[in-house]
């Protein structure tokens, strides 16, 4: 039987590469946005998945992936002012912990303030 990608054995998997080394900010990023997209009658948990990828950002602070995906929780969230703290952020970082996403991560981060700013909201 497939499996599906926001599904019992995707959360497992990340959980055991976490288990198997502690220090794997991927996969903190990764069971972040599993818990925040995944429905709560299928084990997903806001708290849990702000919970994740704050550990993910502390653990290594030029990770603007991990910056940008707690940007777009705040986001859905309705958390605008909050949204744009975390999204200038991202602009701020000098040295993204992978380079190639970093510019991506910022050039996601003018955009998504941009229309922050524009509309007040993004939904």
């Amino acid at each position: 039987q497939r499996k599906g990608t926001h599904d019992y054995y995707n959360e497992k998997g990340l959980e055991t590469a976490i288990k198997l080394d502690p220090e794997n900010t991927n996969a903190y990023f990764g069971l972040a946005n599993w818990y925040f997209y995944v429905p709560g009658i299928f084990g997903g948990n806001k708290t849990r998945a702000y919970q994740m990828i704050e550990k993910a950002i502390k653990m290594h602070p030029n990770y603007t992936a991990a910056i940008l995906g707690k940007a777009e929780f705040l986001i859905q969230d309705q958390k605008t002012a909050d949204a744009i703290k975390v999204l200038n952020s991202v602009l701020r970082v000098k040295m993204p912990l992978y380079r190639g996403d970093g510019v991506i991560d910022k050039w996601k981060a003018k955009k998504l303030l941009e229309m922050l700013n524009r509309t007040g909201s993004f939904i």
